[in-house]
């Protein structure tokens, strides 16, 4: 019946498509073999893009995973280079976009009527995880330039002399006491240790003669 016909024309097809006569020319084969053919067509066009879709998914997932690891900032376990996922996102976006377009042209012909449901929602995904790689370089740029704020405004202290450690402040504030000690046992002049003639010149010590002393005790008695 049909079935053995559609069995002949399938080992035909096997063989190259058609029979051939015995002058080399093709016999067309039939409908039923054609439509055969080209379900075995639309499997084959429909499981790889199915395990595109699969990987993207996947792809995505771990794309994720990696984004709210760069968010958490110093708070993460461990590092996740910024450049590198930003360039794995936008290789996920392109193949997204370009599986989308195969699907669309494939379902004018061959695939009309064949949907993939989660081919959408990987897109969804791919979109967000391109908003976010977005927002994440505003804010770092962001912390940068607060980060360059911060540098420079040290920098011009620390020209100033205004930039001290810990241990610098606690001796500035011991030496500021010490100051004020002095000054409150006996002002200026204390602080100073050298007594000032009328003209503002150092006087010049003069200290006695211990043995002429001795000699004028001596005498004296």
């Amino acid at each position: 019946g049909e079935g053995g016909a559609e069995g002949a024309d399938g080992a035909a097809g096997g063989a190259g498509g058609a029979k051939k006569g015995k002058k080399g020319k093709e016999k067309p084969v039939s409908a039923a073999v054609q439509r055969m053919r080209e379900d075995q067509e639309r499997r084959r066009e429909t499981d790889r893009i199915e395990e595109q879709v699969a990987l993207l998914t996947e792809d995505s997932r771990s794309a994720v995973k990696r984004l709210d690891t760069l968010n958490l900032g110093d708070r993460a376990l461990h590092r996740v280079d910024s450049e590198e996922l930003e360039a794995e996102i936008a290789a996920l976006d392109e193949r997204t976009a370009a599986l989308r377009a195969e699907i669309e042209r494939l379902q004018e012909g061959l695939l009309a009527g064949v949907t993939f449901e989660r081919l959408p929602l990987v897109g969804e995904v791919v979109s967000r995880l391109v908003e976010g790689m977005a927002e994440w370089k505003r804010r770092d740029e962001l912390r940068r330039k607060r980060k360059e704020k911060e540098k420079e405004r040290k920098e011009r202290l620390k020209a100033e002399g205004k930039l001290l450690t810990d241990a610098e402040r606690r001796k500035r504030a011991k030496d500021e006491a010490f100051k004020a000690s002095l000054a409150a046992q006996g002002g200026a002049a204390v602080a100073g240790l050298v007594a000032e003639d009328a003209g503002g010149r150092p006087k010049k010590v003069v200290y006695g003669d211990r043995r002429r002393r001795g000699k004028d005790s001596k005498a004296a008695a």
